[in-house]
């Protein structure tokens, strides 16, 4: 009705009813109205009161609204006219002037929108935006981007019911908030919502509630005692969290600081099987240091695959910097551009970006799976990417085209494919994609330099968890070329083929995500490495054994 009310008004109306919605003031007076595409401002105020969308600011404001919408030198002249003190802040002013006798004197011909809310929630349903900005909107019409071209789907409309709808919206206003509200609410939340599809999971109301509940109780383990931030933990891990790893290693956490290690272990070996690798990987060390403590040994998972590691001397770089710099030439980098700048220098091509790459080939190259006409999945114009991208259904609703374009991929076709879609779609605004730093000639050399198996074993990993497959991939694809040798490294001699690194400095750890994506790759018969840098003192390398690892000191001396 509310939109059939705005459509049927007046161009100008519209415009002005545009131009005013994204205004921070409630009031707006018409004398202070200038646009272009609205000649005359109070014809066009008059039409949308008529049509229902706009209040007289003369029936509605009180003095104090009066007062608040008005400036500095108004609010002024009003206390000039009562003799009234001018001085002081606005705040003080506006104190004066909410009165009787003020708003006469501050009282003009004005309006105030009506259904602004209710218009920001449909912005946000049309562009699928938690903010609802249309600024990619008035980007695209611009020429700024190109949006990928697709006829939105039919289906499953993205919330249910009404009330799935008003959820979402509350969880927004609880996003907002700088610090979560006390944790009652989200726990009823989570306790009586049921878990929404899969693809659903990121426009639902649980799953704000589910995280300002663990920022609260992350904060409230620090000054509570350790039993109740473990009764607090279990009881959220009992209302199924979405996301039940760090719940687990919290609750362990909790229970280890109460003086029950053993319980505490039983619950990661319990949890173990059940969660993904990365979230598994978090847990079972969780586990083995409260085993540790306890005395007691766990049932771990199938270890992860070690990586090789190599040892690279730098010369440290000088002046401030957040991270450690170190000198190449006459020059200082980050590590990861230094072992570029490195590998240049002795003839070989490394591309760095983590996950970006990849991504970008995964969109490129799926850019037809990814927007293939699913119901349900793709309900509004200008999305980046269908909703259940990410999820577990994803593969299953699109299985005979994936499994296509792999076998496409595999037997090398990947520069064709993107060549294709760049000419018949030009550069889209594709999640994941950034042609900025890939553009299509830099994408198609890195697709047929990377050897089609490995490629696709990467990218089907984007297939089947594109959130996770975008977290700790290594740091550097080093391209294939002829075989060198790397001065201060050991190993020193650095092979013809494709291999991927990843890079840590001095007291930088893998992560979890990490350690899967190297087991991951290397059970794919893709070269992956860690490459450890460490300061040149002068001293040269340490002999490296066969697992990475430094010989004992005895030994190397």
């Amino acid at each position: 009705h509310v939109i059939r009310a705005l459509q049927a008004a007046p161009c100008q109306a519209q415009s002005l009813y545009a131009r005013l919605l994204p205004r921070q003031p409630r009031l707006f007076w018409l004398d202070d109205l200038a646009y272009a595409e609205v000649e005359d401002p109070a014809a066009a105020a008059d039409a949308l009161q008529r049509a229902g969308l706009a209040w007289s600011a003369a029936r509605i404001a009180s003095p104090r609204r009066l007062a608040e919408s008005s400036t500095v030198d108004q609010l002024r002249a009003a206390c000039r006219a009562h003799g009234l003190r001018v001085s002081g802040r606005r705040s003080e002013l506006i104190d004066r002037c909410a009165q009787p006798e003020c708003a006469r004197t501050l009282r003009r011909p004005g309006l105030e929108l009506r259904h602004r809310t209710l218009f920001r929630s449909l912005m946000r349903l049309a562009t699928l935006d938690h903010r609802g900005d249309l600024g990619r909107v008035v980007q695209a019409r611009l020429g700024l981007f190109k949006p990928a071209s697709y006829h939105p789907t039919g289906g499953a409309g993205l919330f249910p019911t009404r009330a799935a709808w008003r959820r979402y919206e509350q969880g927004l206003r609880l996003r907002a908030l700088p610090v979560p509200p006390p944790s009652d609410q989200q726990f009823e939340w989570l306790e009586t919502l049921p878990p929404p599809p899969p693809w659903r999971r990121r426009y639902s109301g649980r799953r704000f509630a589910e995280t300002a509940l663990r920022e609260r109780l992350r904060t409230d383990e620090r000054q509570c005692a350790a039993a109740d931030s473990a009764a607090s933990w279990k009881r959220m891990l009992d209302a199924r969290p979405d996301a039940p790893g760090p719940v687990v290693a919290r609750l362990a956490l909790a229970l280890g600081r109460a003086g029950r290690p053993s319980e505490a272990v039983a619950l990661c070996d319990s949890w173990l099987p059940r969660l993904p690798p990365a979230e598994a990987d978090a847990v079972e060390r969780t586990a083995r240091r409260l085993g540790r403590a306890a005395g007691r040994s766990h049932r771990p998972l199938v270890p992860l695959i070690q990586a090789p590691r190599r040892r690279l001397l730098l010369e440290p770089g000088t002046g401030r910097a957040r991270r450690p710099r170190w000198r190449v030439g006459r020059h200082h980098y980050n590590v990861e551009v230094a072992v570029v700048e490195t590998l240049s220098r002795h003839g070989r091509l490394a591309v760095r970006g983590e996950g970006v790459p990849w991504a970008t080939l995964f969109g490129v190259c799926f850019r037809d799976v990814l927007f293939a006409p699913v119901p349900g999945m793709l309900p509004s114009p200008m999305l980046r990417a269908p909703l259940d991208l990410g999820t577990p259904g994803f593969r299953g609703r699109r299985e005979s085209m994936i499994d296509h374009r792999l076998r496409e991929i595999r037997s090398g076709d990947a520069s064709h494919l993107i060549a294709d879609v760049v000419a018949r779609r030009g550069m889209e605004d594709i999640r994941g994609v950034d042609w900025k730093r890939f553009p299509p000639p830099t994408l198609i050399a890195l697709a047929r330099l990377v050897p089609g198996p490995a490629l696709a074993a990467i990218l089907e990993a984007f297939v089947d968890d594109w959130r996770g497959a975008r977290r700790g991939l290594p740091d550097l694809c080093v391209l294939p070329g002829r075989p060198v040798r790397i001065s201060r490294s050991r190993p020193g001699r650095l092979g013809a083929g494709l291999l991927l690194v990843e890079v840590k400095g001095p007291g930088d750890g893998l992560r979890p995500a990490q350690r899967v994506w190297l087991d991951r790759l290397i059970r794919a018969g893709v070269p992956a490495e860690v490459w450890e840098v460490r300061p040149d003192m002068g001293h040269g390398l340490p002999r490296v054994t066969a697992d990475g690892t430094s010989p004992s000191r005895k030994e190397h001396a």
